[in-house]
Formats: C-alpha cells, structure tokens, sequence
C-alpha cells in the first residue's frame, strides 16, 4: 500500500503502482492534501496472477484534495484467472476522487478481470466516483 499526506502533494510525473505478486491482491493507494493542491502521475494497482488459481482483487484509490486535483490515469483492475481448471477474475477496486475546487484527470477504470475456463465468472468492477 501507498500512502501520501501533506499540505500539497505533487508527484509529478512520477507513478504510483501497487501490484499483487503472485496470487496476491493489489495495495490501497491513498493521497491526500489538505490544504494546497494534490498533483499525481498514472495510478495502477492491480491483482496478481499465479498459474491455476483465480485472479486476485485490486486495492482501492482514494484521492482527497482541499484545493484542486491533476491525475493522469487512474486503474484499479482485478487480475485474470490462470488455467488449469476454471479460475474467476478477480474484482476491481473503488476508486474515490476529491477535488474541493475542481478536479481534471485523464482516464479512469475499475474492471473486473476476466474468468480463465467456460465455468467460471469475470470479477466485479469496482465503483467509482469523481467529485
């Protein structure tokens, strides 16, 4: 997991990934500021994958500003199933975008990810919301 505090937070360019290992779920990234503006780069966590097992589930995004907020993307995607057998996807994760004075940002998804086998689910997307 990812966490960022201060009175502005300014990534730049840089990105934010937390991806499950094998057969591991995706961490939580959580950014706030809380009083100037928040300013980050692409944001993924996603969940692992391990041969003939079913795909892990996303960790959640959550970015609060008291002023403006700049994302690029922004993906919390569940990992695939991986066959041997049939094997669910796994769920993606919440992601939670507040921006007190505006927020602007260029693509955001929360997919399920998908089943491995003709007998098994794709994962639940996550919700999410933008304000």
């Amino acid at each position: 997991s990812i966490t960022l505090n201060g009175t502005s937070v300014t990534t730049g360019a840089g990105a934010l990934t937390t991806t499950g290992g094998a057969n591991g779920n995706g961490g939580n990234v959580n950014v706030t500021a809380t009083g100037g503006t928040l300013g980050v780069g692409a944001i993924t966590t996603s969940g692992g994958a391990l041969a003939g097992n079913p795909g892990r589930n996303a960790g959640n995004v959550t970015l609060n500003s008291a002023n403006t907020l700049t994302a690029t993307t922004i993906t919390a995607n569940g990992g695939a199933g991986t066959l041997a057998g049939d094997q669910a996807g796994g769920n993606g994760g919440t992601i939670s975008v507040i921006g007190v004075n505006g927020v602007t940002t260029t693509a955001v998804a929360a997919n399920g990810g998908a089943a491995a086998g003709v007998n098994a689910n794709g994962g639940n997307a996550g919700s999410i919301t933008i304000a």
